[in-house]
């Protein structure tokens, strides 16, 4: 996938020295609104990926460190001082809104510090990951998506440091993920909801990291599934709606979110690594969602600032350029492919 383009402007304008803002009303920053660890999280998972100077030069290079350090330090704010864990959300005074965030918070910032670990070019920043990610990393939840996350840092973390406690955590975690033997419902939840593709991306990169190969082929059969349903007749992607798709409603519709095209192309990369090539252009159909290749043949990514608008909705964009869509445009307009590591 060669990016059409991949620009920083909106991200650094969300973020100030506190953290990532999580929401904007048209390209404007929603201060009233706040920070929280699941943005944080997702910004050190998408700029750790990225060859920031191959966007161009040292002065990207620069503004993509800031802002990792930037989420780096919400993160270590937000870690709990005596038991592992994270508070979530911030007010733009600096006051906690909460004593502990949500367990997908919780997983989001393992996903991010574990990514930083494994990919950064800072060594100051990988190291410095390393140790909070080790401080929390026994994510205990009854939730799978906030296990999914805390799996996807776990496999990263494991690129760089195999531990026999790391690999017992995922195998623990995977053993949470397996699916159920629904043969009318192959999904492992009642459900399609949200973020759908990193559930099958876990777990075939969990059985890449414990050489389960059982668990690569279910994970493969899982997106080829969810392929099979999000995929249109025409050729392109449309995605699980904000209601989600259950057995009884299948059909397609809105709102339609951009970190479900994201979720998509990392789980199609991931895929290529162990089943094939034709899986990146996969991911390219999932990236060309933001370029028009969706319902309404709109694009869903300012190409002047790199911002993403919020929505697929019926009437066209939702033209707000949050944090969440925001990232997902930016990881991928990079080109980064999830399930590839420098050497």
């Amino acid at each position: 996938m060669n990016p059409p383009f991949v620009k920083l402007d909106h991200l650094q304008t969300l973020s100030d020295d506190i953290g990532l803002l999580e929401h904007a009303r048209l390209a404007v920053p929603r201060e009233e609104c706040g920070y929280t660890t699941d943005d944080n999280g997702r910004m050190l998972a998408v700029l750790a990926r990225i060859d920031l100077r191959g966007l161009g030069g040292e002065r990207v290079e620069a503004i993509g460190l800031r802002l990792c350090r930037v989420a780096l330090a919400y993160l270590q704010q937000a870690s709990l001082p005596r038991t592992p864990g994270f508070r979530n959300r911030l007010s733009h005074q600096r006051r906690w809104l909460d004593s502990r965030g949500s367990d997908d918070s919780y997983g989001r910032a393992l996903w991010g510090l574990g990514t930083l670990a494994a990919r950064s070019i800072d060594t100051d920043l990988s190291e410095s990951a390393q140790r909070l990610f080790w401080s929390n990393y026994r994510l205990q939840s009854p939730y799978p998506r906030s296990v999914v996350y805390a799996v996807l840092g776990g496999v990263e973390m494991a690129e760089v440091d195999g531990s026999v406690d790391l690999h017992s955590q995922l195998r623990e975690w995977l053993a949470q993920l397996r699916r159920n033997s629904n043969r009318r419902w192959p999904w492992p939840e009642p459900k399609l909801t949200y973020d759908n593709a990193r559930y099958p991306e876990a777990m075939i990169g969990a059985g890449r990291a414990l050489s389960d190969q059982g668990a690569v082929e279910e994970g493969l059969e899982l997106l080829r599934w969810l392929v099979d349903v999000e995929r249109t007749p025409d050729g392109h992607f449309s995605w699980t709606p904000v209601r989600g798709r259950s057995p009884a409603h299948m059909d397609s519709g809105f709102d339609q979110q951009p970190l479900e095209a994201w979720a998509m192309i990392d789980a199609a990369s991931v895929a290529a690594a162990v089943d094939g090539s034709h899986w990146f252009d996969v991911a390219e159909l999932a990236r060309s969602w933001f370029l028009g290749a969706n319902d309404l043949g709109v694009e869903m990514v300012d190409p002047e600032t790199g911002g993403g608008f919020d929505g697929l909705t019926p009437s066209g964009p939702n033209l707000n350029q949050g944090a969440e869509s925001t990232l997902a445009a930016v990881a991928a307009m990079s080109g980064a492919y999830a399930g590839a590591h420098p050497v």
